[in-house]
């Protein structure tokens, strides 16, 4: 059965080169902005993951990084740079650079397996995820700041079921 799905609208610059070093902002919400990501089980699944993408591309380092109630935030540095960093990482293929969009995928399938086998069915990500380029210092410490305070600002967040007892 040949299905006629709808072409969804890339959100990326067409011809921007996601593999490029450089840092990227990353938003990845959860499906339907559900707070799965509640308790501290939950949140060290996802935390863990996130850690651990260095481990598995080695010319990917992360930054600032925040879990909140249902969606992540955080930096992501590409450098080759890493790879020579690390001892472990001797005879390494660099001919092959990852994306972002690899590297989001990769990670998304990885929390999303751990939390299905850990009793998670109904777990889900978002279909797409949220980036922005880094182009300056100035820009990359805006973002930190701006993850760093994105716990403060849950109180206001129209997903926090809290804030309609408040409004």
């Amino acid at each position: 059965m040949n299905k006629e799905y709808p072409k969804r609208k890339s959100i990326r610059l067409k011809e921007y080169d996601y593999s490029k070093e450089g840092y990227y902002y990353i938003t990845v919400c959860t499906k339907n902005k559900e707070l799965y990501f509640k308790t501290c089980e939950i949140k060290d699944i996802v935390h863990n993951c996130w850690i651990k993408i260095p481990d598995y591309f080695k010319n990917v380092g992360i930054d600032e990084f925040v879990i909140m109630p249902n969606h992540l935030h955080g930096l992501l540095i590409i450098d080759k740079k890493l790879c020579q960093i690390n001892e472990l990482n001797k005879n390494i293929d660099m001919k092959h650079k990852p994306t972002i969009g690899e590297i989001i995928r990769y990670f998304k399938a990885r929390t999303t397996h751990i939390m299905r086998k850990n009793n998670s069915s109904e777990f889900s990500w978002q279909r797409n995820y949220y980036e922005h380029i880094i182009r300056n210092e100035k820009e990359l410490n805006r973002m930190r700041k701006y993850i760093i305070d994105n716990p403060l600002k849950w109180e206001l967040d129209k997903y926090n079921p809290k804030r309609l007892q408040h409004v």
